[in-house]
């Protein structure tokens, strides 16, 4: 037997016995919604998770107008709005619509401030001006682990990948039990080149949480790549136990079957994912993080560096907008930015592209990110 393989094996005997219920949590405050949200990369979970837990614990605030809109640029949908409302009403406060809500003392309200600003300027793209609104909201609260996580996805962005799993650290060894931290520092340790380096965090991650749907994914993704398709199947038969009707799991489940030659498996599998209802309240099209989508590419061609580019010792960045579809081709290119001698070569080599499509709860969504193409005259184009 592999190491890998024995590794997994008693790792998943050890989730087995692990306790699952967890324990009495105070309410929700303004703070630790936004953060978890910010801090949480993965853009197909992580508002369905903070909604469970605003429907678990309440909250201990009334949301406003400005806050829920804060909520939505940070990744909130529709679903988590409403728990939100229903909460703020439950908690007998009312609603208002003034510019913060009723954070509990002068410094949450002051790193509330910071951290709606760092949430807008982030969505503005002006990556160092957020970062520099987080670290403010953590010289007010050191040992918020989601404000730690909230700095690591904005790192993430501004392509500062050593600062990043640093925060990740920084935030396990606040709150070692924390699953979203071992997660996140997974995602960021994820190479496809060795996606095994990041393996012992995602198992961390799914032995905290064993619900963690979004972790089985990716980690019978790895087991696929590394030949250890029983192990795969073994880890989507136990995710499914815990959530039966999520059809990711099932056509996951289906194409680790396929690969093992039993077809008729396979397509019950895929049969019972197209069976269950899509949810009505998964968006459309949903934005992305360049590292994080990078991650799931599956086919990439370098582009070529035009010659009369080379001639005029032209070089520099072309920033493209990119649509990728359901079935994970380059569906759409956008030019933001970067020199015209260059933009057409940077478009035409990713519109060859493909990524893994990206399943919000088991169904394919568009994703709109953006690209960086750095040309450089001593080497070839990379992104």
């Amino acid at each position: 037997m592999k190491l890998t393989s024995l590794l997994w094996a008693l790792f998943s005997c050890a989730i087995v016995l692990a306790q699952t219920a967890p324990a009495t949590a105070p309410p929700m405050g303004s703070v630790e919604v936004l953060a978890r949200l910010v801090g949480t990369s993965n853009e197909v979970t992580k508002s369905y998770r903070v909604e469970r837990l605003v429907r678990q614990r309440g909250l201990s605030f009334s949301p406003t107008d400005d806050y829920l809109r804060a909520v939505k640029t940070a990744g909130g949908l529709e679903p988590l709005l409403t728990a939100l409302r229903q909460a703020g009403q439950a908690s007998g406060q009312g609603h208002a619509s003034t510019s913060q809500p009723n954070a509990a003392g002068d410094s949450e309200a002051e790193t509330l401030s910071h951290l709606e600003r760092g949430i807008e300027l982030w969505d503005q793209h002006t990556f160092n001006d957020a970062a520099k609104e987080l670290r403010a909201a953590l010289k007010i609260e050191p040992e918020n682990v989601y404000l730690h996580l909230s700095l690591a996805t904005i790192l993430t962005y501004n392509r500062d990948k050593k600062a990043a799993v640093e925060e990740c650290r920084r935030a396990i060894q606040l709150q070692p039990d924390c699953a979203d931290a071992h997660m996140e520092l997974a995602i960021l340790l994820d190479d496809p080149k060795n996606p095994a380096k990041a393996v012992p965090e995602y198992q961390e991650a799914l032995r905290l949480e064993p619900d963690y749907s979004s972790v089985r994914f990716r980690v019978g993704y790895v087991m696929l790549q590394q030949g250890n398709v029983d192990g795969a199947i073994a880890l989507y038969h136990e995710g499914l136990q815990l959530a039966p009707l999520n059809p990711g799991l099932h056509r996951m489940l289906g194409e680790a079957l396929a690969k093992k030659g039993d077809i008729a498996a396979a397509e019950g599998e895929f049969r019972a994912a197209a069976a269950l209802p899509v949810d009505a309240n998964i968006p459309k099209r949903i934005r992305v993080g360049g590292q994080v989508i990078a991650a799931k590419r599956i086919y990439f061609e370098k582009p070529v560096y035009p010659d009369d580019a080379k001639a005029a010792r032209v070089a520099g960045v072309v920033r493209l907008e990119v649509v990728i579809g359901r079935d994970g081709s380059v569906a759409e290119v956008k030019v933001l930015s970067g020199n015209p001698l260059l933009a057409p070569a940077a478009v035409n080599a990713v519109r060859k592209w493909w990524y893994q499509p990206i399943l919000m709860n088991g169904s394919p969504v568009e994703v709109l990110t953006e690209i960086d193409i750095n040309f450089e005259l001593a080497t070839a184009p990379h992104s």
